[in-house]
């Protein structure tokens, strides 16, 4: 045996090993950060699949967020047969699959005449883009994100598996769209990835009429795979709201169910044109920029700014003239992130919805770094204390985590009632209690009265039907809510003719939260 085949050997096993072993280390973490208990798990994670199973959507009306419930199935499935910690320890797998992806980008970008070396570098690469602040802290949760960058790096990796020939127009192109129009159709945030990628084609790829069919190839995928994982439930909105994203862009399809809104979350959103060009910057010293915890990591803000300095190299006509990463699938890559970070900024400013950029910046990095024109060893000692840097400035956001573990992911204890077939529950609140619904006898309906999609006050299709609907009940009636929204809720009831007496209110037993009270209601004269 050669000793070219004994390194291709001993790098092929070793490749294996890593591969193997990361995932069940990220499983251990997610045991290690405790029990899941954010707020959207809270809110739709838990009730979405019920309602999908139980076929609740119309006997129900808005007790969480309508969103596509496909991606949660099989978690929720899962819960009803495993405990919280061995649920919790399979969360961290599935989401520790995502460095094998990552380690296959970054074997196919580097260049390196020792196969060793190149998976050993690969490796630390993908393990670094996998250890950010932002991807840390759903480590072991049920937000989906780091699901969601399964299918999003996925569809990368497909586009990069031949960079000699990258822009060929083969199958390949579209099956990589196919795989990102399912990660959209999962979480309709994901667009932003499908964009990036496909608008990338047109800026390289040779000729124009090339670079044009590779983006239509890779469009039609998109669309393909967002029928697949999202066209019955776009049928289903449309069917039942007259809006196929209900409650969103509802100023664009103009269903009488809602107001014509947007219902878009802008509160992150850069306000002017300066602010959002430095952004990257802006987020990566304060976190509170882009949601609601703190956290801190400059791996998106670094590859930002190297391929800043890597332009202008290029256009400077200055280039490395022994390249360590392959040049025209690293410009792909940085010209697809930074379309994807100027559609998700104002559109989104969430930056849950980068964590895969997030995992790709450490690949951008080295692949900015190793097109500069100095000798080998200067670019990986750059791309060494880059990649160092970044790691060790990170802080890992906290989502809220329960102190201490309960048997399963969620517990509900309800009280008795006398008549659950002629029983109905009125909710009222911002605060997420959806997740108590399922444990309810299954004849009770559940119907919103006022939340973050619709105010009694609201002249909608979808107050009449909730008035209409509590009007025609003729059993007893019921309102779930929050302790501190008791003010929200007496409004709310009075807008129905209805009041409770708050004092004879019964406590819900859950391990998520407490606070909410289960009340009997009467009708005013």
């Amino acid at each position: 045996m050669t000793n070219t085949t004994a390194r291709f050997e001993t790098s092929r096993r070793l490749a294996w090993l890593l591969c193997c072993v990361v995932p069940f280390v990220f499983g251990g973490f997610a045991l290690a950060l405790g029990q899941d208990a954010n707020w959207d798990l809270k809110n739709y994670h838990w009730y979405n699949p019920y309602a999908l199973l139980t076929g609740r959507w119309q006997f129900d009306l808005s007790p969480a967020s309508y969103y596509n419930p496909a991606i949660d199935v099989p978690m929720y499935l899962a819960a009803q047969a495993l405990s919280a910690k061995t649920l919790t320890f399979g969360l961290g797998v599935v989401h520790g699959l995502n460095f094998i992806l990552l380690f296959v980008l970054a074997r196919t970008v580097l260049r390196s005449p020792d196969e060793v070396r190149r998976t050993l570098a690969a490796a630390v690469i993908a393990f670094v883009g996998l250890i950010g602040g932002g991807h840390l802290g759903i480590v072991g949760t049920t937000f989906g994100d780091n699901v969601i960058s399964l299918f999003v790096l996925t569809s990368v990796v497909i586009v990069a598996q031949k960079p000699k020939t990258l822009f060929s127009p083969d199958s390949r192109i579209a099956l990589a769209g196919l795989v990102m129009g399912v990660a959209v159709g999962l979480k309709l945030p994901m667009g932003i990835f499908a964009v990036g990628f496909c608008l990338a084609f047109l800026f390289i790829g040779g000729a124009v009429r090339l670079r044009f069919l590779l983006a239509f190839m890779y469009g039609v995928g998109v669309v393909g795979g967002l029928t697949l994982s999202a066209g019955y439930w776009f049928w289903m909105m449309a069917r039942d709201f007259g809006n196929p994203l209900f409650p969103y862009f509802n100023g664009l399809f103009g269903s009488p169910m809602g107001l014509a809104d947007s219902y878009r979350d802008v509160r992150f959103v850069p306000k002017d044109f300066f602010t959002a060009v430095l952004f990257p910057f802006l987020f990566s010293l304060d976190g509170k920029r882009v949601g609601e915890i703190v956290f801190r990591d400059f791996r998106i803000a670094t590859a930002y700014a190297l391929w800043i300095v890597t332009a202008i190299m290029l256009f400077a006509r200055r280039s490395a003239s022994t390249s360590v990463v392959e040049p025209t699938l690293s410009r792909y890559l940085a010209l697809a992130s930074l379309v994807t970070l100027v559609v998700w900024t104002p559109l989104f400013a969430v930056y849950r919805y980068i964590i895969p950029l997030e995992m790709l910046a450490p690949v951008l990095i080295v692949a900015a770094v190793g097109q500069w024109p100095t000798t080998v060893r200067t670019r990986a000692i750059i791309t060494s204390v880059a990649l160092l840097l970044v790691t060790a400035s990170a802080l890992p956001g906290t989502w809220t985590r329960q102190t201490t573990w309960t048997r399963q992911l969620v517990e509900v204890t309800v009280p008795p009632f006398a008549d659950p077939t002629h029983s109905m529950v009125l909710m009222v609140g911002y605060e997420p209690a959806s997740y108590v619904i399922p444990a309810f006898p299954p004849q009770i309906p559940f119907l919103r009265i006022q939340g973050y999609f619709n105010d009694p006050d609201d002249d909608t299709g979808f107050n009449r039907v909730v008035h209409e609907r509590v009007a025609a009940h003729g059993g007893d009636l019921y309102l779930l809510f929050a302790t501190w929204e008791q003010g929200k809720a007496a409004r709310a009831l009075s807008r129905y003719n209805l009041s409770t007496d708050f004092d004879q209110c019964v406590n819900l037993v859950t391990n998520l939260s407490e606070g909410l009270k289960l009340c009997a209601l009467s009708r005013n004269p």
